[in-house]
């Protein structure tokens, strides 16, 4: 207060001594003299004492507009807290308002693999960038099914489809065996079931492989003549060709991307811990309603805020209207109706974004500096 009064005290000096007012002061920057006088082109204001280019109906402050700069917005319609609305403008790409996670500012948030029902392959997250799904677990491939980015198996028909024509032969998908001894009618003359190959006539003997001699404990797999092996199953969280070797019980731990995250601390489905990062304030952690996705939410008015305009707590401001202050209170200290003035607190150093003034107003701090963020409205 005492830094205002001197202002004033300067201002009435200098046009004392015939200096010329150029008007420039800010409105509510310089304080009323204790007559209740203000420099040339100002006025009082009967709710705070300070000096305004212009005052509202009944001689109090006027409210002060704030742009969408200001406010940190940059598309979308926005209430400049004094009950008109801004078009902060649109957005360009694949951005959208709000789309990254906080209301009027452009962005985008990328569509995991999850979200989009893919679980292999590189695909388009939907923000102009290629992300990888991962890969599949055998006999699994990616587009196996016949559906692209999505893992899966297309069983053989028939032996002769797979090239084989005698004994047990698995589907190679873990579905039922295929009998290729009834399919082709077995080998003939001396030819033996495995003398070609597995599962293939041809002249000599064959002797069959077991599980443990191929390092397989899970599924099905060929004896190497004409029959098939069950080598097991696994135990969870490992699959049957989990690591990416078929036939081998294996866990492999999930991206974020694969639980459609983008922040926190969560379970790798195969019992270790996935950090998938952090948000930039004023972001938070599932802030925006959505658990694992960074976001931010609007702070909106209660029932104790009772006037003036208050930080959302997204970098912009929220107006309260809960009630209409009845002269001669005003709205003052913490948003409530008050009698007695109030003093505005004014942005300390370091201070950055938008805060309240203490006196059911919002202050819009200076940016950080120097490759410092700022963090609870701290440069950091």
């Amino acid at each position: 207060m005492g830094i205002l009064i001197r202002l004033f005290t300067l201002a009435a000096a200098l046009l004392a001594a015939g200096c010329v007012f150029d008007g420039s002061f800010k409105d509510g920057v310089i304080a009323c003299s204790d007559s209740g006088a203000c420099p040339p082109g100002l006025r009082c204001a009967s709710s705070d004492g300070r000096c305004y280019h212009s005052l509202d109906a009944d001689g109090g402050a006027p409210c002060l507009p704030l742009s969408c700069a200001e406010q940190k917005r940059d598309c979308g319609p926005l209430d400049d807290g004094c009950g008109q609305t801004l078009d902060c403008g649109r957005c360009d790409g694949n951005d959208s308002c709000g789309g990254g996670g906080t209301p009027g500012l452009c962005g985008c948030t990328p569509r995991s693999c999850v979200a989009q029902g893919l679980n292999c392959g590189a695909v388009d997250d939907g923000c102009g960038a290629s992300v990888s799904c991962g890969e599949c677990s055998p006999p699994n491939v990616c587009g196996g099914g016949g559906k692209a980015n999505v893992c899966g198996c297309k069983p053989w028909k028939s032996c002769a489809e797979a090239g084989k024509s005698c004994g047990t032969l698995s589907d190679g998908c873990g579905g039922a065996a295929l009998d290729c001894d009834e399919e082709s009618g077995g080998c003939k003359n001396s030819e033996t079931c495995g003398g070609g190959g597995a599962n293939i006539c041809g002249p000599g003997s064959c002797n069959p492989t077991t599980c443990v001699a191929q390092g397989k404990n899970c599924g099905t797999i060929s004896d190497g003549c004409s029959d098939t092996l069950s080598c097991g199953t696994c135990k969870l969280p490992a699959t049957c060709g989990g690591g990416g070797v078929p036939n081998v019980c294996a866990c492999k731990p999930k991206t974020c991307d694969e639980l459609g995250l983008s922040c926190g601390v969560t379970d790798d489905g195969c019992g270790g811990k996935r950090d998938c990062g952090s948000c930039t304030w004023p972001q938070s952690c599932g802030g925006g309603s959505k658990p694992g996705s960074c976001g931010c939410t609007p702070v909106s008015c209660d029932k104790t805020v009772e006037c003036g305009r208050i930080p959302d707590g997204c970098g912009g401001v929220s107006k309260c209207e809960t009630k209409v202050c009845a002269r001669p209170k005003h709205c003052g200290l913490n948003n409530t109706c008050q009698l007695v003035k109030c003093d505005k607190r004014s942005c300390a150093e370091g201070q950055c974004g938008i805060i309240s003034d203490g006196c059911g107003d919002v202050l819009t701090c200076d940016e950080c500096k120097n490759g410092s963020t700022c963090v609870n409205n701290v440069c950091q």
